[in-house]
């Protein structure tokens, strides 16, 4: 009798636990799921780490560019400004000079060359511009390249830190299988 009691007190407390035992496996996650959900994340940890990456590489491709159009620029700018003195005073010299050619032949070349001076003094100032434009291009250029690679830096930190949190989030998913 005390036996059949025993067993009869054991049936009790596991049929009276059984519906929590039951109802704690039904809410709980089961470990093919957690090992699902940490691949995903660590995939997606990837995918930001390399945007960064090509982030970063674009924005050295940009800033170099960039760097490159203003040497350029200021080189340019520097002989289009000297050539554009030069033109302006060789202009103010032919000025000087009308009226004094002898001939309708020296008064024609006359003419021709301040036409020929002042269009000259006009493509060089349109290349003085160019020139300038180029250099903001590239002073854009630089800034934009900068931006790129910090938020590229940004995404691989926060990319790695990520990745360091899932990595420990596996180890306890593996641990506890």
């Amino acid at each position: 009798m005390k036996n059949n009691t025993f067993r009869f007190a054991a049936l009790a407390i596991l049929l009276g636990t059984s519906p929590v035992m039951v109802s704690a496996c039904a809410t709980s996650r089961d470990f093919g799921d957690e090992l699902t959900d940490v691949s995903k994340d660590w995939k997606n940890a990837e995918k930001d780490l390399k945007k960064g990456e090509d982030l970063v590489k674009d924005g050295k491709k940009l800033v170099k560019k960039g760097r490159e159009q203003v040497e350029d620029s200021a080189s340019r700018v520097a002989k289009y400004t000297r050539e554009k003195s030069e033109v302006e005073a060789l202009l103010v010299t032919a000025r000087a000079g009308i009226g004094e050619a002898e001939t309708a032949e020296a008064a024609a070349a006359e003419a021709k060359m301040i036409t020929d001076l002042t269009d000259s003094l006009k493509k060089t100032e349109k290349s003085l511009k160019e020139a300038t434009s180029l250099e903001k291009s590239g002073r854009k250029n630089v800034s934009e390249g900068e931006e790129k690679i910090k938020k590229g830096e940004k995404l691989i930190t926060s990319a790695k830190a990520r990745m360091k949190d899932i990595e420990a989030q596996y180890k306890s998913v593996s641990a506890g299988a």
